[in-house]
């Protein structure tokens, strides 16, 4: 972590891997939640002893009435790490689209709602991501699944009726994979799938990423699991006229450096601290600092 020789520097330098909080899917007739951005470990330098902000963003809440634009899923917030020359941001997931009421943009944009074809979210540049999908102009009431880290999200079919899948992923590096803060969490920010006309027969909402939120067919869309992940956008139809749409999952921090070098004078927000494979990590899964 020293910079320099092994006696004094006022530097220090460490490994950051940001991750935000994934979009809520849409209300009835429901766009999935796009996942949060990613900015994957690459080494900032930070001065020896000042306190340095992180900050985790949740993920956006899932729409939950009727066809509305105040329904539609509620884009996910930023997750940030303020080092020497500035500050390293990835942008919060692209909440879900609500029937024809455009969805978000974000880290990866939502999936559009049925009529909303066109009004798919898109990724924007903080963090890699992609655009949601396409949700459908005529009947079946079918939407689009929102993007991922690796992928776009799927546009809705007809044939037979389904919302769209939600888009792949960030594969996890496997010694942080290992970590306890992430256990049964290797992936990150996949997209939501999108909800799917609960009136006919056959349907099916869409399959969210792993991780994510599936879309709801006459029903509503589920939670996200892992972090920075989408919602699923929920369906509609007889039996269910209003679903909500369900919630992205919060986004997560890591800071890590060799361990040959001493640990943090202080941290706030209570990180967990692991030393192992030759690295010190700090994983940060609320709102803290470091100090160095």
């Amino acid at each position: 972590m020293l910079a320099g020789n092994s006696t004094y520097s006022p530097t220090a330098s460490a490994d950051l891997l940001v991750i935000a909080g994934g979009g809520g899917g849409g209300a009835r007739y429901g766009g999935g939640g796009g996942g949060g951005g990613v900015h994957d470990y690459s080494t900032f330098t930070f001065d020896l002893g000042v306190a340095y902000t992180v900050t985790v963003g949740p993920g956006g809440a899932g729409g939950v009435g009727n066809t509305d634009a105040a329904n539609r899923g509620t884009t996910g917030s930023n997750s940030s790490v303020v080092h020497k020359t500035g500050t390293r941001t990835a942008d919060g997931g692209g909440g879900g689209g609500c029937g024809p009421y455009a969805a978000f943009n974000g880290g990866s944009g939502g999936g559009a709602g049925y009529k909303g074809s066109g009004f798919e979210g898109t990724a924007t540049g903080n963090g890699v991501g992609n655009n949601g999908g396409l949700g459908r102009t005529t009947a079946p009431e079918s939407c689009g699944g929102g993007g991922g880290y690796g992928s776009a999200g799927g546009n809705a079919s007809s044939g037979p009726n389904r919302g769209g899948n939600g888009g792949s992923g960030f594969t996890v590096p496997a010694a942080t994979a290992s970590l306890s803060s992430f256990s049964g969490k290797g992936t990150a920010s996949s997209g939501g799938g999108g909800g799917a006309d609960g009136d006919i027969s056959g349907g099916a909402g869409g399959t969210g990423g792993t991780g994510a939120g599936n879309g709801g067919w006459q029903g509503v869309g589920t939670n996200a699991t892992m972090y920075g992940c989408g919602g699923g956008g929920s369906g509609g139809g007889i039996g269910n006229p209003s679903p909500a749409g369900g919630n992205g999952f919060a986004g997560v921090v890591v800071i890590r450096y060799a361990d040959s070098s001493p640990a943090a004078t202080s941290t706030t927000g209570s990180p967990s601290v692991t030393v192992t494979g030759g690295y010190r990590y700090y994983v940060f899964t609320g709102d803290g600092s470091i100090t160095f």
